[in-house]
């Protein structure tokens, strides 16, 4: 499904100074996996995540999606890429203030014109449904709690039906209660066949993973024996 071969990411930030976040990454992900990546801020996750998203070029190595090596492809492609087969969690929720839940839901099915917009209404209901979140299609986000809010952006990264979800910190700033809630919803929809690749800086979540590394200076080292079956 997503597969980094010996991938390296140097970033010159001056004349003098280049820095690493990524080094020598080799990682494949299969289909239906749940794989989570631990580690502290500034070593790199959210680059690696990027790289698999196509948002960034490595300096040395490849990114394959299905086997096809995304380096290649320009900008027009990566969008098409993206609005297809991938659903991105963002750090930071990043909804418009301005649109309703379910607008904001919808939104990214503008880059996708195979989808019609009776169907796109319909599926953006059922996630609605699905979260626990079907009395708030016509709320605005600053009405949402902070649980509530990482929920449409769950169902916002889904509308598209990807195969798979790149996942940044996605139970940043919750609770442990709905930091529970968040998990055992990503493992349900990983369950029907979604592939997942999320990033965290808590050790306690990857007892969630079927496989979980942690990242350092940009290399990672594999903990998947302290994976726990949640």
């Amino acid at each position: 499904m997503l597969a980094f071969k010996n991938v390296t990411k140097r970033f010159q930030l001056d004349e003098k100074t280049t820095i690493t976040p990524v080094l020598d990454v080799d990682l494949e992900i299969k289909q239906g996996e749940f794989v989570i990546i631990v580690g502290r801020s500034g070593t790199g996750k959210t680059t690696l995540l990027n790289l698999g998203a196509g948002m960034v070029k490595p300096s040395a190595g490849q990114v394959l999606i299905d086997n096809v090596d995304i380096g290649s492809m320009d900008q027009q492609q990566l969008s098409i890429l993206r609005s297809q087969k991938i659903g991105f969690i963002f750090q930071f929720p990043s909804l418009i203030p301005a649109l309703t839940v379910k607008d904001n839901i919808t939104l990214p099915t503008i880059f996708n014109n195979g989808h019609g917009v009776n169907g796109v209404d319909k599926r953006a209901e059922e996630l609605l449904e699905m979260l626990g979140l079907a009395s708030k299609m016509q709320v605005f986000p600053r009405q949402l709690s902070a649980g509530e809010t990482k929920r449409v952006v769950l169902a916002r990264s889904l509308i598209n039906q990807p195969q798979l979800i790149l996942a940044d910190e996605p139970t940043s700033d919750l609770d442990n209660r709905t930091e529970l809630e968040v998990m055992n919803i990503l493992r349900e929809i990983n369950a029907r066949g979604v592939t997942f690749l999320m990033v965290t800086h808590s050790m306690q979540l990857i007892r969630f993973a079927t496989r979980a590394f942690e990242m350092e200076n940009g290399k990672l080292n594999d903990v998947t024996k302290n994976v726990m079956v949640a």
